[in-house]
C-alpha cells in the first residue's frame, strides 16, 4: 500500500506540473521525427508480418496495433518517467543508445525473417503490439534525452507531455504511411547513418545529464549553470545535425539523374 501511495503521489504531480511554451513546439517536431526514423526498420518487419494475412484482416491488425501500441507506449513512458528520476538510469539508458548506434554503424545487417506459420487475426495483433513494446525502448530514452528530463527536475518532468504526444504522431504517422516512409529510407541511405549518429549524440547527452545529477545530487556541486549552458551546445550541435541533412537530402536531389 505504502509503494501505492508513493506511485499515486508521483503521477499526480506529474500531471499537474505539466507546462507549455511555444519553444516546446519544435522539440516536438524533433521528438516526432526521432520516433518515426528509430521506427521505420520496426515498421517494416510489422509490414511482413501483416501482409501475411488476408487483405479484408490487414487494415483491422494495423489500426487495432496503432490503437494498443499508443496505450503500452503511455504506460511505458511514465514508467520510464519514474526510473529517470535515479540518475543512474539515466546514465545506463544513455550508455545503451550509445551501444545501440555504434553497433548498428560498425556490423553487417542480417536479412529479415519471419515465423513460417502465418498466425491468425488476434495473435498477430498480439505479436505486433509485443514487438512494438520492445522496440520502444530506444526511442523513449532518445526522447527523454531531446526533451531534456533528468533527476534534477524532481517529481516534476515538466515537458514529458511532450515525449507521450511525440510517441502518439509518431506512432500514428508512421502506421499510416509505413510503406512510403520505408521507400524514401532506401533511396535516401546516408539518412540512416545520420539517424545512429544523432541518437549516438542524444545518448551522450543522457550520460552527460546524468554526470551533473550526480555531482549536485551526491556531492552538492551546484551545476544549474552548466547544464543549462550545456542544454545550448546540444541543440545547437542538433541543429547542425539537420542543417547537414537539409544540404544532403538538397544536394542529391540535384546530383538525381532525370528520368
Amino acid at each position: 500500500m505504502h509503494d501505492l501511495a508513493i506511485f499515486s503521489n508521483f503521477f499526480r504531480t506529474l500531471f499537474q506540473n505539466q507546462t507549455f511554451v511555444w519553444v516546446d513546439v519544435p522539440i516536438l517536431v524533433v521528438v516526432i521525427f526521432v520516433e518515426i526514423l528509430l521506427s521505420a526498420d520496426n515498421m517494416l518487419i510489422i509490414g511482413i508480418l501483416i501482409k501475411q494475412l488476408p487483405k479484408w484482416q490487414r487494415s483491422t491488425a494495423i489500426w487495432t496495433g496503432i490503437l494498443g501500441s499508443v496505450i503500452l507506449r503511455t504506460i511505458a513512458i511514465l514508467f520510464a518517467s519514474y526510473l529517470i528520476r535515479f540518475y543512474y538510469f539515466q546514465g545506463i539508458g544513455g550508455l545503451y543508445l550509445m551501444y545501440l548506434a555504434g553497433y548498428e554503424l560498425t556490423s553487417q545487417k542480417n536479412p529479415i525473417t519471419h515465423p513460417q506459420k502465418v498466425p491468425g487475426l488476434c495473435k498477430m495483433i498480439l505479436y505486433i503490439l509485443a514487438l512494438d513494446l520492445v522496440f520502444s525502448v530506444d526511442s523513449i530514452l532518445a526522447a527523454f534525452a531531446v526533451v531534456g528530463i533528468s533527476p534534477l527536475d524532481g517529481d516534476s518532468s515538466p515537458k514529458l507531455w511532450i515525449v507521450v504526444v511525440g510517441a502518439f504522431w509518431g506512432i500514428v504517422l508512421l502506421r499510416s504511411f509505413t510503406s512510403e516512409v520505408i521507400v524514401w529510407l532506401e533511396k535516401k541511405p546516408f539518412l540512416e547513418k545520420f539517424t545512429l549518429l544523432f541518437i549516438f549524440w542524444i545518448g551522450l547527452r543522457l550520460l552527460i545529464d546524468a554526470g551533473f545529477s550526480s555531482m549536485q545530487l551526491d556531492f552538492g556541486i551546484n551545476v544549474l549553470t552548466t547544464r543549462e549552458f550545456f542544454k545550448w551546445i546540444f541543440w545547437a550541435i542538433t541543429l547542425l545535425f539537420f542543417i547537414y541533412a537539409g544540404i544532403e537530402l538538397f544536394r542529391n536531389k540535384k546530383s538525381s539523374p532525370e528520368l
